[in-house]
């Protein structure tokens, strides 16, 4: 997904991003499997393959066996013409899963907006 992030003076903005397993999915329907997020500097461009730079920022604590994650944070502008890519996985490449994702930023400091690739 495409994440802007446009700031009301050219300052980061404080955003927290909870993503969590949607209940009504996933291999098995278990409760939890190991989840997490990263996000890219890469332009809004797809993930294909496993040649990526280090994300820009993650979930707190990385990949968790849990059934929600979250960031809390600040974060540096992008441009129109460059928003970062959130790559939303489950640890195991052979699971599946659906995933709820809510943003959550401070109105006064700009707006966060996510496209579809």
């Amino acid at each position: 997904m495409k994440l802007h992030i446009e700031s009301a003076t050219g300052d980061p903005v404080e955003v927290f991003i909870a993503m969590s397993l949607r209940a009504d999915v996933g291999q098995g329907k278990k409760k939890k499997f190991g989840i997490g997020f990263e996000i890219y500097k890469m332009q809004g461009k797809a993930v294909v393959d496993r040649r990526i730079p280090a994300p820009k920022y993650e979930n707190d604590g990385g990949y968790c066996v849990t059934n929600s994650v979250q960031f809390d944070g600040e974060m540096a502008p992008t441009t129109p013409d460059s928003p970062y890519t959130l790559l939303m996985t489950t640890f195991d490449a052979a699971i599946e899963a659906g995933f709820r994702l809510t943003i959550w930023y401070k109105h006064s400091q700009g707006k966060v907006t996510v496209d579809k690739f």
